[in-house]
């Protein structure tokens, strides 16, 4: 009993490392994506959406993984992490070593592979479907990974909003839909902003370690009064656009609606921020918590609107 003690608690590390609490997010965009792509009557193929969630769920763990290896000199510097910032400590703490993070990413890319392939011969939109999938598997890996190292160059925070809500959203649609394209793909710009200010709000802690090493994320390059007011800014914009977009009739008015769940989470982080949560380190954990929140209820708020659609 006391040898498979070690083996478990080095499993349990090593699902740790992927951070798997993250990849819920990933999968609601995902559905809301394929959600989207659905017409009154329309077919749902679902051979080809649980193989394109595996795909992108694989993905997304290559940023994780890579994250873990290409940032361990932050992680081992950082003295005010937080649950959602700094990594998942484990590298830093010797349970498991280094390489595996880089190797576990390497492998998650090849995994991808089969099921990116296998979902866009079933698809109605193959090749679009597969380019998507490859942009977001180069900038899964390039995230935190040379020879771009985006989120050490001030890009990480718009990558990360573009990649994981956008894309991995477009690609659920592509391998449903029969159009190139819908206007209600819009609907995607809060959570895109809520991405965009959680990323600001988890790097807010991670600005000394990051300097040291020479890591330029954006709240680096700005600092963080200029971070937190960019932060309000982009959750103000989240708030202001289904509703605007509904009321130029560009989106259909229930997306109005779709942002209830997540404004009074918003409007109490506007508030945090005027206070000087930017600068305040016993305000950082919960900073960095409702910022999930709010992009998640946000999620939730525009997969009901699109499910009632559909």
């Amino acid at each position: 009993m006391s040898s498979l003690a070690p083996s478990y608690s080095r499993l349990l590390d090593f699902i740790r490392l992927g951070r798997p609490l993250h990849l819920f997010g990933g999968a609601l965009f995902y559905t809301i994506g394929a959600t989207i792509a659905q017409t009154p009557g329309g077919a749902f193929q679902r051979p080809v959406f649980l193989l394109g969630l595996a795909a992108m769920l694989a993905i997304q763990l290559v940023t994780h993984y890579s994250n873990e290896y290409f940032d361990f000199d932050t992680d081992q510097l950082n003295r005010n992490h937080t649950r959602w910032s700094g990594g998942s400590k484990v590298l830093p703490a010797g349970t498991l070593p280094r390489s595996i993070a880089l190797y576990a990413s390497l492998g998650c890319l090849v995994i991808a592979a089969v099921p990116v392939v296998w979902a866009a011969i079933l698809s109605n939109n193959s090749l679009r479907s597969i380019l998507i999938a490859l942009v977001g598997m180069g900038l899964a890996w390039s995230y935190s990974s040379p020879p771009l190292s985006l989120n050490r160059r001030g890009l990480g925070e718009f990558t990360g909003a573009i990649l994981i809500p956008g894309l991995t959203a477009l690609y659920g649609f592509q391998l449903q839909a029969a159009a190139a394209l819908s206007r209600e793909l819009l609907a995607l710009i809060p959570l895109c902003l809520f991405q965009f200010a959680m990323l600001l709000a988890v790097n807010l802690p991670d600005l000394e370690s990051d300097q040291a090493v020479g890591k330029r994320t954006l709240v680096v390059l700005i600092g963080r009064k200029q971070a937190g007011r960019l932060y309000s800014a982009a959750v103000a914009a989240a708030v202001l656009s289904l509703p605007l977009l509904a009321w130029f009739q560009v989106l259909p008015p229930a997306f109005a609606a779709a942002i209830v769940l997540a404004l009074p989470i918003a409007i109490g982080q506007i508030i945090s921020m005027a206070r000087g949560a930017w600068q305040k380190p016993n305000t950082w954990e919960a900073l960095g918590f409702w910022s999930i929140g709010q992009l998640m209820a946000a999620g939730v708020g525009i997969f009901a609107v699109t499910l009632l659609r559909a």
